[in-house]
């Protein structure tokens, strides 16, 4: 799958969310949003221009098989410590993997797990309750980022020094705004907004560095930019323990 693909599927995976959203169809939701975290995850490995990775697909497939594996199993009636278990039986069988193939170094291998630490924390925080709870809340904050990122990559707003100001005050009044609109709780949505935009933006940062280090040129597609931006505040919300916050329980 190309980059031209990734995109077109991103953009419908998108619309569908919209569509799950307006219809209340959960199902459809649940399926998008974690179809919009296994791409990423996918376009981030294989696009890799010095990557042997972006040859071998099985490690990503199989990554993607383990993501459904903790996902019934963290969503069933085992106990705390099960889950934990099997939730690091799930690094181990990946780790082991790794080794199975040649001509992967330390390096490659550093960033494939990382990107796995992310979105399979992202995935495993879509299916918990704290999401559940503010589901809404979240996927309407998410589908305001994305226009406005949208209408900000077109202006060039995005590639000026100001970039981390504007990203911050862009999830911070994105996120305050739907919060406020749902829960009328103004403190507390604007103490939960300032978590979510911080780590937002210390998330992407990070997603950026990892693409800039293994290419030529400083130029990204804009849909990259939008979709990493989207999944680093996805993270945000987990790290931030977003559901707590807006309830009053710092």
């Amino acid at each position: 799958m190309n980059k031209t693909q990734i995109r077109y599927f991103q953009t419908a995976l998108t619309l569908f969310l919209i569509a799950g959203e307006i219809f209340s169809l959960i199902p459809l939701t649940y399926s998008v949003l974690f179809g919009l975290v296994g791409l990423w995850f996918y376009e981030s490995i294989t696009s890799r221009k010095s990557s042997s990775l972006a040859n071998k697909t099985i490690p990503t497939m199989t990554s993607w098989l383990l993501y459904f594996f903790v996902i019934v199993t963290f969503q069933s009636e085992f106990s705390e410590w099960v889950s934990e278990i099997i939730y690091l039986v799930t690094f181990l069988v990946t780790f082991v993997l790794f080794f199975s193939f040649d001509g992967i170094d330390a390096e490659e291998f550093g960033d494939f797990l990382l990107h796995q630490v992310i979105s399979l924390g992202v995935i495993i925080f879509i299916f918990s309750d704290s999401f559940y709870t503010n589901k809404e809340i979240i996927i309407w904050s998410l589908l305001l980022l994305y226009v406005l990122q949208n209408i900000a990559m077109f202006l060039g707003v995005q590639y000026s020094n100001y970039q981390y100001y504007f990203k911050f005050f862009l999830v911070f009044l994105s996120v305050a705004s739907i919060s406020f609109m749902f829960s009328s709780d103004l403190i507390n949505s604007l103490i939960a907004a300032l978590g979510v935009a911080i780590f937002s933006v210390l998330f992407h940062d990070l997603v950026m560095k990892l693409r800039y280090k293994d290419r030529s040129d400083a130029s990204f597609d804009t849909q990259i930019y939008v979709h990493d931006f989207l999944i680093s505040c996805l993270a945000a919300f987990y790290i931030s323990n977003f559901t707590s916050v807006l309830i009053g329980l710092f």
